[in-house]
């Protein structure tokens, strides 16, 4: 691929260099152009448009259409419609500047030869996969990719236009589901089509495990995928592309005059950054934790919730195959060491239920041998063969499904995980875990604005079997000026999600604004962009079953489906966490992750009327801190992480045969599903 390997340089000397972020800013020699407008008629119109013009760029914005020839002055054909000429900028119509640049760099792209280049289907990306195979193998293909995609950024005051360039490997297999068959290699259960086998995780898995590949693979895929590397293949495509770029005509006189980039900070106050610091955690009588490690500070400190605790007697089940009696009971014996020493769980008894086989009826029987009564959380011990079974012959779903059932949360821990290394940090955070599911606080942390109440809506997500979208809702809450999670619940498609949310909000907030007579504001975290249809519509019925009460509110849309990689000296050093950038006047960027180069992005939606952008940020990167997954925070904010969890996991206990829905109520103030 000649842009990714020819123009791929290692080093350019030992010069130390600041944090770069994928953005490439096009300046061009005027930013104002005349196109045509039409009013859209329909679906077939608009494809009919299409396939006569080709020549032709159409962009659709509303009930308008604009369009415009960037190649010559021929007239539009069969249009069916009055149309009109209408004078454009960068600042007006952003939106058809960066289509006419995404226009001309496919151009670029497809003057190559030998590259296949497509459309994302679900996102506002170009995919390029070159054709230099990476890995030397007769059965599977490793290939380099580059996604593209344009990008406007305004500080509400100036414009600017470019385009952002990642990469990724792609995987592909040479052999087909009869040549997996003939080297001994197992694949009815592989996904695929026709004599094509599909080249994900568990097939690429089970292959280089079968081929003695394992070694060889994944230290090319390391290696590939090393933040230097990384940085070298996007710093030197996107000078290729810079390159192409520049002296070409987008439109008419609308010449790209130079393209650029740069290190940060830029000028003109745009894309401006900081680092966002760690919140401070709180324990105990609220006293601020200070110095040492979380767990260290837990200890010393004592969980948040400890009152609840404090001479109550915990009965823990623990249903294991006999087979690891000895092994199981060593973990325990750690187990009530962490509870007691760390929570503060002094008055903990655990009650053995061996189980005579490893099959879904062993665990049934001996679940039903133990009546449901006085236990207040089951630990179920499976093997990794039992993590991959399907979810009706699982015992850990079957278990869990049944529990919940009767108000009794549950913890699952694989047998090759006791066995581990590293059993001391595996005991840190099943410990965590059975806390936080037993209805425990272990931390909460601070909240820096206490002038107004919040409350916090986190809307994450998950597809199912059906690849429908379902999703969950989780509130978090501030309570003596700390936030704490609140309780979650799960839903079902869109359906009826609006009228379940407008409920939710409805409820909540009545019983907030009857205790808060100021300004109540509302934050909403949410997996997608919001819509008029749901999010929006539930917003307005409540505020106006509230009597028009003053109410201030923000969505935010909150994912890493997006085309930016940010990297620290030229990818040698990691970004620190916490690092923000303001990518545009509603939109940012933050770390989340160590060794990673994919930030978090967060949008602000305009139709919001509470838009302070860092502050809704500083709270997003502060809620991965509450996570009780693990001491250390999360890769997400618990807004979107929790709920996304739950509807997974509800989606999986509804294969369960006799799986009461309404039993999650049993469980809601506990985080049953972490």
């Amino acid at each position: 691929m000649v842009l990714i390997t020819e123009y791929l340089i290692i080093g350019e000397g030992d010069i130390l260099s600041g944090m770069f972020i994928n953005f490439c800013e096009c300046e061009l020699n005027t930013e104002k152009a005349i196109i045509h407008k039409t009013e859209f008629i329909d679906k077939d119109w608009f494809k009919s448009l299409r396939d006569t013009n080709p020549n032709f760029t159409f962009y659709r914005e509303g009930n308008s259409v604009y369009f415009w020839n960037p190649i010559s002055d021929d007239a539009v054909k069969n249009i069916g419609a009055e149309y009109i000429p209408v004078d454009i900028s960068l600042f007006t119509h952003p939106k058809i500047f960066s289509r006419m640049l995404e226009d001309k760099i496919i151009t670029i792209f497809r003057g190559v030869s030998k590259y296949n280049i497509f459309r994302n289907k679900y996102s506002n990306t170009w995919e390029i996969v070159g054709n230099e195979n990476l890995f030397e193998d007769v059965g599977l293909e490793v290939f380099r990719a580059v996604n593209f995609n344009t990008y406007y950024s305004s500080n509400g005051e100036k414009t600017i236009l470019g385009f952002c360039l990642s990469t990724k490997l792609k995987n592909h297999f040479k052999w087909g589901k009869q040549d997996f068959i003939n080297n001994g290699i197992a694949c009815a259960d592989l996904a695929g089509k026709d004599n094509i086998i599909f080249a994900n995780k568990a097939a690429i898995k089970r292959y280089i495990e079968a081929r003695g590949l394992e070694k060889q693979y994944n230290t090319k895929i390391s290696t590939e995928n090393e933040l230097e590397k990384e940085f070298q293949v996007i710093k030197k495509t996107m000078k290729w592309v810079s390159n192409k770029l520049v002296n070409t005509q987008l439109y008419k006189d609308v010449i790209v005059e130079q393209c650029e980039l740069k290190y940060l900070p830029f000028d003109e106050n745009m894309m401006q950054y900081s680092i966002i610091p760690r919140p401070k955690r709180y324990y105990l009588n609220d006293i601020e934790g200070v110095g040492g490690r979380y767990d260290e500070q837990l200890k010393k400190f004592h969980p948040y919730s400890s009152a609840i605790f404090r001479g109550k007697r915990i009965n823990i089940f623990v249903l294991t195959p006999r087979i690891y009696e000895g092994t199981v009971s060593d973990l325990l014996k750690k187990l009530k060491n962490n509870l007691s020493d760390v929570f503060q769980l002094n008055q903990l008894n655990f009650e053995l239920g061996l189980i005579e086989g490893v099959n879904l009826s062993d665990y049934e029987k001996a679940m039903y041998d133990r009546k449901f009564n006085n236990i207040d959380l089951a630990l179920i011990v499976v093997s990794e063969t039992h993590w991959s079974l399907p979810v009706e012959k699982s015992p850990y779903y079957f278990c869990k499904a049944k529990y919940i059932g009767q108000g009794i949360p549950t913890q699952v821990v694989q047998i090759e995980k006791i066995k581990s290394s590293n059993l001391e940090y595996i005991v840190r955070n099943l410990s965590l875990s059975i806390y936080a599911k037993l209805g425990g606080t272990p931390w909460g942390i601070e909240k820096t604005e206490h002038l107004k109440k919040e409350f916090i809506i986190g809307i994450g997500s998950t597809v199912n079997e059906q690849k429908k979208t379902v999703m969950g809702i989780a509130n978090i809450f501030d309570f003596t000026g700390k936030y704490f999670v609140g309780e979650c619940v799960p839903l079902s498609g869109f359906d009826d999600y609006a009228d379940k949310l407008e409920e939710l909000l409805y409820e909540q907030l009545k019983e907030l604004i009857g205790e808060y007579s100021d300004e109540v504001r509302l934050i909403f975290h949410i997996f997608k962009s919001p819509s008029n249809r749901y999010e929006l519509k539930a917003l307005s019925n409540v505020i106006n079953r509230l009597n028009g009460k003053e109410i201030k509110y923000a969505f935010v849309h909150v994912g890493y489906g997006h085309n930016f990689r940010l990297f620290n000296n030229d990818g040698k050093e990691n970004v620190n966490k916490g690092f923000y950038i303001n990518i545009s006047e509603n939109e940012a960027l933050i770390s989340f992750v160590d060794k990673s180069s994919v930030p978090l992005r967060i949008t602000v939606d305009k139709r919001s009327n509470f838009i302070d952008v860092y502050h809704l940020a500083k709270q997003i990167y502060w809620f991965s801190h509450l996570s009780c997954r693990s001491y250390m925070p999360a890769k997400k904010s618990v807004s979107i992480l929790y709920p996304s969890l739950m509807a997974r996991m509800t989606e999986k206990l509804k294969k369960i045969d006799g799986w009461d829905y309404d039993a999650l109520k049993t469980v809601g103030e506990k985080l049953w599903f972490i």
